[in-house]
């Protein structure tokens, strides 16, 4: 009776479990679009690869009941590791460019949302039932607000949620002319496009005829009728600029194209308004927007304030560094600390050393950090120590021990605290034959471990053995 209890307790744990988070189907998007033919579902789509940190911490938030189990009724859930094959195909239909992105589409394909950086589970449940009520109205209960209004529209959120990408080409040489009226900035900036190649037949944000939603003031005791795909790209440079605000507040990824829109009619992007214009939709370093306010630094300085350029630019280099997909190179990180970096060249190599222990690729970490510790001295103690482990691993050849006692010597100069350090030193001293300095080595190590309450495990078995 005990045994049955105890199974009946453990599958209610299981299903619970199971029920908690939100189910990803084992299929490709080809295969989603079909599904949600059958089901008349849309598509949520969670992009990833092994190494994205931010990644794994949305993992948590799909575990959160109430995300779990409004996605797992009305989507067609779906994660795609954007190392394969089917990532490669995902990339270039949809311009992904950080990790991780996340996306409603319909069954055909088209996109309905995009936001390329990690969000809260309430967040996500916000987009998911906007886009859900959108596509499938009254599909979802009336919610009752405290505030006046009742009308549905997507939470606002930080200036780093708001994103999307698009094909751009680089502006010619702009003309000054006469500076134009200056138009209220919205509160926060936001992206531009990014130099990806479009898919073939790329899947589109789907455009519908305006409703009374697309009608707004503008600010000034005005309507302006926001007309995005219905005769857009024929209407004056002002209202296309104000459409480029109002769909900033839209968060369906259409401000893009919207600010693309709009710098198309300037000749003149140098004129106070235009300046502050590409600042509020900056987006990513890989972008024309981007390549211009670094040609025209001096000019954003004097216009926007020194340290603003300057932190932007920090924001999004470190961006671009930490998740953009594919990772950039060595080549790549060269340039982009040369933006923010008097050392960029030895931060470049450091970078890339970094990303391949966290990676475990360490092969290539090895072969970098030959060419590295040749030429710099660094002040990274992890990187001596992670190095020296390397060369252990690699040989023990007299001349590779050498080398390894040298680099661990190095890295305890500049943190003698870690008794992990101190562990490495004493495993090298052994591989050399000097069992005696080894054995002080590690009870040194054992002595700080003990005293900071590191880990005494891996030190006592190596203890054991020299005994």
């Amino acid at each position: 009776m005990l045994i049955r209890i105890l199974f009946f307790v453990l599958l209610c744990h299981v299903s619970y479990a199971q029920s908690s988070q939100i189910r990803f189907a084992n299929i490709d998007l080809r295969a989603a679009k079909q599904r949600a033919t059958i089901e008349d579902k849309l598509i949520f789509i969670d992009t990833y690869t092994q190494y994205c940190v931010a990644c794994k911490r949305m993992n948590r938030e799909f575990a959160d009941p109430k995300v779990a189990k409004y996605f797992n009724k009305h989507f067609i859930n779906v994660k795609i590791d954007m190392e394969t094959e089917a990532g490669d195909i995902l990339k270039s239909a949809y311009q992904v460019v950080f990790l991780p992105t996340l996306m409603f589409v319909d069954k055909n394909g088209n996109l309905k949302f995009k936001v390329d950086n990690a969000i809260s589970g309430a967040e996500l449940l916000a987009f998911g039932k906007h886009y859900q009520e959108k596509i499938y109205p009254g599909s979802n209960p009336i919610v009752h607000h405290s505030t006046a209004s009742s009308t549905t529209r997507p939470p606002r959120t930080p200036p780093t949620q708001r994103k999307t990408t698009s094909t751009v080409s680089k502006p010619t040489k702009a003309v000054r002319t006469k500076t134009e009226p200056v138009v209220a900035a919205a509160s926060t900036r936001t992206s531009t496009n990014t130099k990806t190649k479009k898919a073939s037949n790329p899947p589109v944000i789907e455009k519908t005829k305006p409703s009374a939603d697309d009608i707004q003031d503008d600010g000034r005791g005005e309507k302006v009728l926001y007309v995005m795909g219905q005769g857009g790209d024929n209407l004056p440079p002002e209202i296309l600029k104000q459409e480029a605000y109002f769909r900033l507040q839209l968060m369906d990824g259409s401000h893009v194209d919207a600010a693309s829109k709009y710098l198309d009619t300037q000749s003149d992007w140098s004129s106070s308004a235009n300046i502050k214009f590409i600042f509020d939709f900056l987006y990513s370093v890989q972008s024309r927007e981007f390549d211009y306010m670094i040609e025209q630094k001096p000019l954003f300085e004097k216009i926007i304030g020194a340290e603003k350029v300057k932190q932007t630019v920090d924001i999004l280099v470190t961006k671009e560094l930490e998740r953009a997909y594919p990772r950039p190179n060595l080549e790549q990180a060269k340039t982009l600390y040369g933006y923010v970096s008097d050392n960029h060249a030895q931060d470049a190599y450091e970078y890339m050393l970094s990303r391949y222990i966290k990676e475990g690729n360490k092969e290539e970490f090895g072969s970098l950090a030959d060419r590295y510790f040749k030429t710099y001295e660094s002040q990274n103690a992890s990187l001596y120590n992670d190095y020296a482990v390397s060369l252990l691993q690699k040989s023990t050849a007299k001349k590779v021990m050498k080398w390894a006692y040298e680099n661990i010597d190095k890295a305890i100069v500049l943190d003698d605290k870690q008794s992990s350090y101190f562990l490495t030193k004493a495993i090298i001293e052994q591989r050399m034959g000097k069992e005696k300095q080894a054995a002080a080595t590690a009870q040194q190590a054992l002595m700080i471990a003990k005293e900071s309450g590191q880990n005494i495990l891996e030190i006592n078995k190596f203890i054991d053995t020299i005994l």
